[in-house]
């Protein structure tokens, strides 16, 4: 997959050698073992590995495979928590008490705390906070 689908202002702020990702093949297991695949995320997490920092938004958002708390690990406790199905993905630290999660079926994303918020989740009346991966993107990485 090539960063074609990469939004270009994403691009620019990841241009360190230290963000591109050497292994690709550990992003194909580990959304084989998630049971979900979204072609951005996917593109993105192929070409790029974290965890980043965004001050504009305060949120860490975590390499899908890499470190000690990852996607694959913090979607796993929500979903054996929580119950999330899926096509849910946790794209944030859980220590904050809110975390960011990707449907990666009709690709929104949305900001979940844990008084509530995930019920209102599971139950669809959660609006979201981003239009789509694209737009958070686009958001976290704002300059």
């Amino acid at each position: 997959m090539t960063p074609s689908l990469i939004p270009q202002q994403v691009i620019g702020s990841l241009y360190e050698k230290k963000y591109f990702r050497q292994d690709k093949d550990l992003v194909d297991q580990a959304l084989n073992r998630l049971m979900a695949d979204h072609p951005l995320f996917r593109s993105f997490f192929e070409t790029y590995e974290g965890s980043f920092w965004s001050e504009h938004l305060g949120y860490e958002l975590l390499d899908i495979v890499d470190g000690s708390e990852t996607v694959e690990t913090s979607t796993g406790v929500c979903r054996n928590k929580f119950g999330f199905p899926p096509q849910f993905l946790v794209l944030t630290q859980l220590s904050t008490g809110q975390v960011v999660v990707l449907n990666v079926h009709t690709d929104k994303v949305y900001e979940v705390d844990f008084e509530g918020g995930e019920k209102l989740l599971l139950s669809g009346e959660l609006p979201p906070r981003w239009t789509s991966f694209d737009e958070f993107l686009k958001d976290y990485f704002k300059v």
